[in-house]
C-alpha cells in the first residue's frame, strides 16, 4: 500500500531492521531482496494491465545513468560505512525523502 501512494514500499521493512538490530550486511540482504520482490511484481502488474508503453520505455531509459550512479555512489560509501554508521545513513536518507515528499504535496 504504502509503495503504490507514496513510492515507499520499503520503509516497514527499513524499519523493522533497524528495531531488530541488524548488522548492515543482513539488513542490506533483507532490503534488497524486499526491493527486487516488490519491484518485479509491480513491473508484471503493470505489463499485465498494459502500462508497458513506448513513453515508460524512454523514461525508463532516461533514468538509467542516474539509477547506475546512484547504485554506484551507494556501493562506494557502504563499504565505508560501519554497522552504526549504515544504521544512521539510512534513517537520515529515509527522513529526508519523507520530508520532500511532505513538502512537495503543499
Amino acid at each position: 500500500m504504502m509503495g503504490g501512494l507514496t513510492g515507499f514500499s520499503g520503509v516497514l521493512p527499513i524499519i523493522w531492521t533497524d528495531i531488530g538490530g541488524y548488522t548492515k550486511t543482513h539488513r542490506r540482504s533483507v532490503l534488497q531482496t524486499f526491493n527486487i520482490t516488490i519491484l518485479a511484481a509491480a513491473l508484471a502488474s503493470h505489463a499485465g494491465f498494459g502500462l508497458l508503453t513506448r513513453d515508460v520505455g524512454l523514461a525508463a531509459a532516461a533514468a538509467l545513468p542516474g539509477a547506475i550512479t546512484g547504485a554506484w555512489v551507494g556501493a562506494f560509501v557502504y563499504k565505508r560505512l560501519g554497522n552504526r554508521g549504515f544504521q544512521q545513513a539510512v534513517m537520515v536518507l529515509l527522513l529526508l525523502s519523507g520530508t520532500v515528499l511532505v513538502w512537495t504535496s503543499w
